[in-house]
């Protein structure tokens, strides 16, 4: 079940201005910008109930989709009639933002959302000419795209190796050689993603990654020192990835 709900002018810039808030795409600007870009361009507002389709794989992609309250599920419809959680998106986040400009922009997945959810859009002619007039969002959305490209050449990567702790073993092993210049027994970690991004890169649950990490930690192959940081120990994680 899906409806919709109108509102008055007004109303529809205060949703849409709680989404820019929270959205990544446009982090650089102030608030007055972020309001002007909510006033100013045709956005639409539409609200979702828990378990509705937003979009089906094959459908047309003629808008940029924003999440501005709720979460919405990219879901892979496998022929045997499975289905795949490809990657879940909260508030703030935006569905399938670099489809938008491809040659053929039609969605490989289906768009559900996971709960009462509210969904923001603007026409793709629309987005262009505010990406025409503000750099520092153009500058955002490209790196967007370069990062989730990146993002899912790392999950092919990790998707060959079949238990979660080879593939978090791996993933903090590359990180470790990619943040430090030096060799030593004890290496420093920065996530460079929230914990529940890290779950869709390992195609878990981020309750499935806690449990993960906490055996990992029991077993000694690292240890949590900040909110995002991990020491990790490269000679054991080399150990438990040869098994």
């Amino acid at each position: 079940m899906c409806y919709y709900f109108f509102v008055d002018a007004e109303g529809t810039a205060e949703r849409v201005y709680g989404f820019l808030q929270q959205c990544e795409l446009f982090s650089t600007l102030d608030e007055r910008v972020l309001r002007s870009i909510a006033g100013q361009y045709p956005w639409h507002v539409r609200e979702h109930s828990g378990g509705a389709l937003l979009a089906q794989p094959g459908d047309a992609v003629s808008h940029l989709i924003g999440i501005a309250r709720g979460s919405v599920a990219a879901e892979l419809v496998e022929p045997g009639g499975s289905v795949v959680l490809i990657e879940s998106l909260n508030a703030g986040a935006v569905a399938a933002g670099p489809l938008l400009f491809a040659s053929q922009p039609v969605l490989p997945v289906q768009l559900r959302a996971l709960e009462q959810s509210v969904v923001v859009k603007l026409d793709r002619a629309s987005f262009l000419r505010l990406l025409a007039s503000n750099a520092g969002i153009l500058e955002n959305v490209l790196r967007e795209s370069a990062d989730k490209i990146a993002f899912l050449a790392e999950k092919l990567r990790l998707a060959q190796f079949s238990s979660l702790t080879e593939k978090a073993a791996r993933w903090f092993l590359r990180q470790a050689n990619l943040q430090n210049r030096e060799d030593a027994p004890t290496l420093p970690v920065t996530l460079p993603c929230t914990q529940e991004m890290l779950a869709n890169l390992f195609g878990v649950t981020r309750p499935a990654l806690s449990r993960c990490l906490g055996r990992m930690e029991r077993d000694g192959l690292l240890r949590r020192h900040a909110r995002r940081e991990y020491l990790v120990y490269p000679s054991r994680l080399k150990r438990a990835i040869k098994g």
